[in-house]
């Protein structure tokens, strides 16, 4: 019941404050202005994502409360994303560099990894440290690039945020699943304002944090050995488009640093999909994924297996959708 309760709460909690979030922004002018690469055709109010920080962080905080979560651990789950929230919201309002960006979210990466290396008593060699920050740093800037459609984060993190709470609680995490479905229902709640067409983008503010709450739980489990291989799997959407697309940009010669539109999920707005088939999709995907991301935790002699299966997958259909697109504009 008090799992309910949070998943819920956070909902409903992320959906009345995404209103407030909303009118500020209309009343400063906080918008997205379209422009060559952008999916959107109308100005829209962005920095919704402001609204599901709150809701997320106030369950944190009630899990080291109720000793689900040890202090010194919470503390940097709460920290981590609270920084990159601040800094994202700020970039909303008015763009930073892109240098500023990338070295606090290397600081951010390497403090919280490090710390939870040690705290974990340092069960695994020190190399793990960077390697987790570098993962950690990709994870929260591909999250940043796949929000560029109506529903699209969100309907990732609802989907992935249950599916992993859910094996949560089947193995005892009691912490791990309150501040999972806390960021599934507050994604849940941002939907109802982000669906398509959406009345407020969720905006830096939004994307990193939950590419930084996500990233800290899987990092978490990694360095505790409860089940990160479900993380990965759940994910596979959103990293096999981001990676993938970075490196074809990079093996084609563009400039990979500049924005574009060269995402499949981007390729296919543009080919006449819907904003809301492509959140659908997502979710289908999702759901199509579960079973694998339950055989990875339930059998873990099989879990190299079922994320190499996940992640044909998502590569095959990556492969398909980019060359079916190619054969279109190149008959």
């Amino acid at each position: 019941m008090r799992f309910a309760l949070i998943f819920v709460g956070a909902m409903l909690s992320t959906l009345a404050l995404t209103a407030w979030v909303r009118a500020y922004a209309l009343r400063r002018q906080v918008m997205d202005i379209p422009n060559e690469r952008s999916l959107h055709q109308t100005p829209t109010p962005r920095g919704g994502g402001l609204a599901l920080v709150v809701p997320v962080l106030l369950v944190e905080a009630l899990a080291i409360r109720a000793q689900w979560l040890t202090w010194p651990v919470g503390l940097i789950l709460l920290s981590g994303p609270s920084v990159l929230a601040l800094l994202g919201w700020c970039d909303d309002r008015r763009p930073l560099g892109a240098g500023l960006r990338f070295g606090v979210q290397v600081g951010v990466a390497g403090t919280s990894c490090l710390a939870l290396w040690w705290l974990g008593g340092r069960a695994l060699p020190g190399y793990w440290v960077p390697a987790l920050a570098l993962g950690m740093v990709w994870f929260i800037n591909l999250f940043n690039f796949m929000d560029g459609s109506d529903g699209l984060a969100g309907s990732q993190s609802l989907a992935a945020g249950l599916g992993l709470a859910a094996l949560a609680l089947q193995s005892g995490e009691t912490a791990q699943a309150a501040g999972l479905l806390a960021l599934a229902g507050a994604s849940l709640g941002f939907l109802g304002w982000n669906w398509s067409p959406a009345r407020i983008f969720m905006g830096d503010v939004g994307s990193c944090f939950l590419g930084c709450a996500y990233a800290l739980w899987g990092v978490l489990a990694v360095l505790t050995g409860t089940h990160s291989w479900p993380f990965l799997i759940l994910f596979a959407p959103f990293i096999t488009d981001a990676t993938l697309t970075l490196c074809w940009r990079m093996g084609v010669g563009e400039r990979w640093w500049q924005a574009h539109r060269s995402h499949v999920y981007q390729r296919l707005i543009l080919a006449g999909a819907t904003h809301a088939q492509l959140a659908q999709g997502c979710l289908a995907l999702v759901l199509l994924l579960c079973p694998l991301a339950w055989l990875a935790q339930h059998w873990p002699a099989k879990a190299g297996l079922a994320t190499t299966l996940a992640y044909g997958l998502t590569v095959a259909l990556w492969l398909s959708i980019r060359f079916r697109m190619r054969r279109k504009s190149h008959p």
